[in-house]
C-alpha cells in the first residue's frame, strides 16, 4: 500500500497530538524526524511512503551511524507510520518485559533492600539496576559456598570486584549496600571500606581557553602539507565549533570561497548548514595545495 509521505505523517502527528504526546516530542522530536523522511520519499519514492520506502530510509539511517537516541527515534517513526498504513494511527511501542534478577540464597534480603531503596525516594531504573548488581554479587557468593552474608570476607569482596566488569558501579552499589546490611543488623560491622576504590581517568576537557587553543594551533608544524590542512581543521573546529564527524568528511568541494561560506549536511543531525569562511581560514586554505582534501 502507498500513501504520499506528506499527507501520512501529517495525519500521524495529528493522532499522536490526540493520544496527549507531549508538544516536544510530536512538534520538535517527531516532526523534525518525519521532514527528513519526506525528503528522502521525494528523492527515491516519488513522494510516496510505503513498508518499503520506511525499509529503504531505515538503511540509509544506519548508514549514518547516528547516536543510539537518534535511531530509535528514526525507527519508532517509521513502525508508525507502516501501522498507520493498515489504518492503525495510535500504536505505541511495546516497552521491554523487565529483566528479572539472579536468583540465590539470599532472595529475601534482595526483596526487602528493594523495598527499602524504593523508599529512600530512588527512580524505578535505579534501583533495577542497583539490585541487579547486588543480587548478581550475592549470588555469586553462593556459588563460593558462602550463604549468610556475615560470612562475607574481604577477599570475597575482591574476589567479586575483579570477576565484575562494571568496577564504578560495583564500587558504589556494594559499598551502599553494606552500608545498608550494617545499619539494619544484617551484619555485625559495616564492610563497606573493603569495596576497592576505583581510580578515575582524568577526562579530557570539552572547553579549552583562548590561550589553550592558541598554543594548539601555535604547535602545528605548518611546513608540511599535512601539517597545513591540520591548521585548517583545528581553526575551523576552534573559530565555528564544526563536529569532528563533519570534518572528517569535508572536502575542498563544500568551500565556496566566492561566496564566503562553507556549506555541508550535518552528519548528526541530517541538517544542511552553513558557516562563514572567515579570514583566518582562507589565509590557511591558501597555503594547502590544490588536490588535497581536507581530510
Amino acid at each position: 500500500m502507498k500513501r504520499t509521505c506528506t499527507e501520512l505523517t501529517e495525519e500521524m502527528l495529528v493522532a499522536m497530538r490526540s493520544d496527549n504526546y507531549s508538544h516536544k516530542s510530536v512538534d520538535t522530536h517527531v516532526k523534525y524526524a518525519y521532514s527528513v523522511l519526506i525528503r528522502f520519499c521525494n528523492e527515491h519514492f516519488e513522494g510516496n511512503y510505503s513498508v518499503e520506502a520506511g525499509d529503504a530510509f531505515m538503511a540509509s539511517i544506519l548508514e549514518k551511524e547516528l547516536s543510539k537516541h537518534h535511531t530509535f527515534l528514526y525507527r519508532n517513526s517509521i513502525e508508525r507510520l507502516n501501522h498507520a498504513l493498515t489504518g492503525d494511527y495510535h500504536w505505541r511501542p511495546v516497552k521491554n518485559k523487565c529483566k528479572p534478577y539472579v536468583t540465590s540464597c539470599f532472595d529475601s534480603i534482595i526483596t526487602e533492600y528493594e523495598s527499602y531503596l524504593v523508599q529512600t525516594g530512588k527512580t524505578q531504573t535505579h534501583v533495577r539496576s542497583h539490585i541487579h548488581l547486588v543480587a548478581r554479587f550475592l549470588a555469586y557468593m553462593e556459588s563460593a559456598g558462602i550463604t549468610n552474608v556475615c560470612a562475607i570476607r574481604a577477599t570475597n569482596v575482591h574476589e567479586g570486584f575483579h570477576s565484575f566488569a562494571d568496577k564504578e558501579g560495583f564500587q558504589k552499589k556494594m559499598k551502599t549496600f553494606f552500608r545498608y546490611a550494617y545499619k539494619y543488623g544484617l551484619i555485625d560491622q559495616d564492610i563497606s571500606c573493603w569495596v576497592p576504590i576505583v581510580s578515575r581517568n582524568k577526562p579530557i576537557p570539552t572547553v579549552y581557553t583562548v590561550e589553550e587553543t592558541d598554543k594548539i594551533l601555535s604547535s602545528i608544524n605548518r611546513s608540511t602539507s599535512s601539517g597545513k590542512r591540520d591548521y585548517c581543521i583545528i581553526l575551523m573546529a576552534t573559530k565555528l565549533g564544526m563536529r569532528a564527524c563533519d570534518l572528517i568528511s569535508l572536502t575542498l568541494a563544500d568551500i565556496n570561497r566566492s561566496g564566503g561560506v562553507i556549506r555541508i549536511v550535518q552528519q548528526k543531525t541530517d541538517v544542511p548548514v552553513e558557516f562563514p569562511l572567515l579570514d583566518e581560514i582562507v589565509n590557511g586554505l591558501s597555503s594547502v595545495p590544490a588536490p588535497m582534501n581536507i581530510l
